[in-house]
């Protein structure tokens, strides 16, 4: 996490609303070019389990590839 501040000097009161819009504004921007997409954590092939596992294989699964959910497939592969 980053963390910042600024002053800004103000001829008038009423600057205030737009200096401010400018800077949120530039923030939503920077901020949308710099996330990770899902391609960037995504595993492939896609981890899945079916309807059969034991309990057991599934949470072997879990720790295995430190996962918290998996989709149930059948197998035509249709969640």
């Amino acid at each position: 996490a980053k963390a910042a501040s600024a002053t800004v000097r103000l001829g008038e009161e009423a600057e205030a609303s737009d200096v401010l819009q400018d800077l949120v504004d530039e923030l939503i921007e920077s901020s949308l070019n710099e996330q990770p997409t899902v391609g960037d954590f995504m595993t492939a092939p896609v981890l899945s389990v079916q309807p059969e596992m034991t309990e057991h294989q599934v949470e072997d699964l879990f720790t295995r590839y430190d996962v918290r959910a998996l989709p149930v497939v059948n197998e035509e592969n249709d969640v």
